[in-house]
């Protein structure tokens, strides 16, 4: 169960009442790093994969969840059966 802080102070944990701690990958500088790098990278690598003859699919992550999660089931529904 993932932990949830607790409203009464933020850096405590709702669920078991412990000390929440930041992960290292958390840290604004390492998202940014991680976001820069996938920006740099996903349109080569889908170059790649397409001249392997591999299709990808693109995604509408900004649409509501309901309808992100309803475009994502079936690829992995589709995938699990192939693997």
């Amino acid at each position: 169960m993932p932990a949830k802080p607790s409203r009464v102070g933020g850096w405590i944990c709702a669920n078991c009442k412990s000390l929440l701690h930041t992960r290292r990958g958390d840290a604004p500088s390492l998202f940014a790093a991680r976001t820069r790098r996938h920006d740099d990278t996903a349109d080569r690598v889908r170059t790649a994969f397409g001249s392997a003859g591999i299709a990808t699919n693109t995604l509408d992550a900004i649409a509501p969840v309901s309808v992100v999660a309803g475009l994502v089931e079936p690829l992995l529904i589709a995938r699990s059966k192939t693997a």
